[in-house]
């Protein structure tokens, strides 16, 4: 045999078996899996007043579910499926999985029927939260208190 017939016939085994290889290559199949409860809020969804500020706080109740749409933690109902985006009190606290009113020591959690007291504001209010979210859009609910009959 020649050195010229060897090279070509160790170069076409070198791309059989790179063939060869690359066929027995497994894909792993991915399935759609069912959409997981959310069960932390991101920090920058919870709009909170900075403490110890002096700001009117309106005396009226919703009720809702609490939910995060198009980036912003809102108020909605299914008559309002928009609601209002929250701005919380500085008393009400977010540990990462629960909201917490250290006045009335009620917690609520994400996606679940809840009361809030407080009342529809302007947006004069997000300039006064701890971390603005510039992706939270009118209307506001300022959540002065979560009364304790949940």
């Amino acid at each position: 045999m020649s050195n010229k017939y060897l090279h070509w016939l160790s170069l076409l085994t070198i791309i059989c078996l790179l063939l060869s290889l690359s066929a027995c290559q497994t894909h792993e199949q991915v399935l759609p899996t069912a959409p997981s409860r959310v069960t932390a809020i991101p920090a920058a969804l919870f709009l909170q007043l900075q403490p110890n500020l002096q700001w009117p706080e309106p005396a009226a109740l919703s009720r809702g579910v609490l939910n995060i749409q198009d980036g912003c933690l809102r108020l909605v109902s299914a008559h309002d499926p928009q609601g209002y985006a929250v701005i919380w009190k500085a008393t009400i606290i977010f540990d990462g999985s629960n909201i917490s009113d250290l006045q009335t020591k009620v917690q609520i959690q994400l996606g679940k029927p809840v009361t809030l007291g407080g009342g529809s504001v302007g947006a004069d209010y997000l300039a006064h939260v701890q971390q603005p979210n510039s992706s939270c859009l009118a209307p506001y609910w300022f959540a002065t208190h979560i009364p304790a009959s949940q």
